[in-house]
């Protein structure tokens, strides 16, 4: 089945958004931050997903379609069931491959644009991305990167430069009631990571770090907010470097944004990121961050000297940032970086951006 697409480039634009889920990650908020605000904007934007835990939209605002099961074939037809229903103009595809795949095929099937996103810096670490790669490169029309294109490896480039493109940086959008109140007093100094236990997020070089901290500093406990693969090898180095009493493992934080307001210090010791919304997160709460020295953290800063910066590979240079940081020393003015830095990521800008994005593809 084909759908005429008739749209004016001031009229009203639908948009259907497919993921696996709403709970957790940095795309999973930055859609529910774009659907907000494009409904300020009277844009018409409508959500697939197959697990809709973690939904706090409010009532009526997007139109949800969820998928009954999650079986492989019957994500196509609800994709199509949604499709039918809703009649977008475009379909966007954000993640994972189990449902970028569908959703780009479905929606070629039915000629209708669709935009494939780049949520990281993109490269094969999977062999089903070869397999969405491929469906990218057939499928897709347009291809959106939250992170500079650089980062990614050549093929990906490739597939970017080939498509109608666009580099639109997440946004961060934090009730007021979380800025940071300033905690140096308390007797417990709180360390904060947020991620997954992956391999990519680094979680050994902050736990390689703190027998050095806390030698200097053993009035620290570190919350570690995130679950993932790595958890039972993450508890098995916590106490082979018996550091029981000081690490505290929290699992998947619903109110994160609280935890973070709570704490001292935040560390991202990641050995690579798309772009780092939990980094912008925690800049616009105004909590000091440590983080690593790659590319996406760089890119954020801008020469801004918004955070202290540490080699991923060297966990004693963690431990002497983290050191020099709960010295007691003044960060007020990192954290008037943050603020200036965090302010020039609004939702409106997000909403704005997609908003003429999409109707190039039209």
């Amino acid at each position: 089945m084909e759908y005429l697409i008739i749209s004016s480039m001031d009229g009203i634009m639908k948009v259907l958004h497919c993921i696996h889920s709403l709970a957790g990650g940095g795309a999973e908020r930055q859609i529910k931050l774009l659907v907000e605000e494009a409904n300020n904007q009277g844009e018409e934007y409508a959500i697939f997903c197959v697990n809709d835990k973690g939904n706090n939209l409010p009532n009526g605002l997007v139109k949800l379609y969820k998928s009954a099961n999650i079986s492989k074939i019957s994500v196509f037809k609800e994709i199509q069931k949604a499709i039918d229903d809703f009649k977008p103009e475009v379909v966007h595809a954000w993640l994972p491959s189990s449902i970028t795949i569908p959703a780009m095929i479905i929606a070629k099937k039915n000629s209708i644009p669709v935009v494939f996103s780049y949520r990281n810096a993109m490269k094969f670490s999977r062999p089903l991305m070869v397999v969405e790669y491929i469906f990218a490169w057939l499928c897709a029309k347009g291809i959106v990167s939250n992170n500079p294109i650089e980062a990614s490896k050549i093929q990906y480039r490739l597939l970017y430069k080939r498509k109608i493109n666009k580099y639109i940086p997440n946004a961060v959008k934090i009730d007021s009631k979380y800025k940071k109140i300033d905690s140096r007093s308390e007797p417990k100094k709180t360390i904060l990571f947020v991620g997954r236990l992956t391999a990519q997020k680094n979680w050994q070089c902050l736990l390689n770090a703190l027998p050095e901290v806390i030698n200097d500093n053993p009035n620290i406990q570190v919350l570690v907010c995130g679950d993932g693969e790595d958890k039972t090898d993450f508890i098995a180095l916590v106490k082979t470097l018996g550091l029981d009493d000081y690490v505290e493992l929290r699992g998947y934080e619903k109110n994160v944004y609280q935890v973070m307001k709570d704490a001292e210090v935040m560390v991202l010791p990641s050995w690579y990121e798309g772009m780092p919304n939990v980094f912008l997160e925690a800049l616009e709460i105004g909590l000091p961050c440590i983080v690593s020295t790659i590319d996406a953290n760089i890119n954020l800063l801008n020469n801004r000297k918004a955070a202290f910066l540490f080699n991923p590979t060297q966990p004693d240079q963690l431990a002497e940032q983290l050191n020099l940081f709960l010295s007691g020393t003044d960060h007020s003015t990192m954290v008037k970086d943050g603020w200036e830095l965090s302010a020039n990521y609004t939702t409106k800008k997000l909403a704005s951006n997609y908003k003429h994005y999409y109707r190039q593809l039209i």
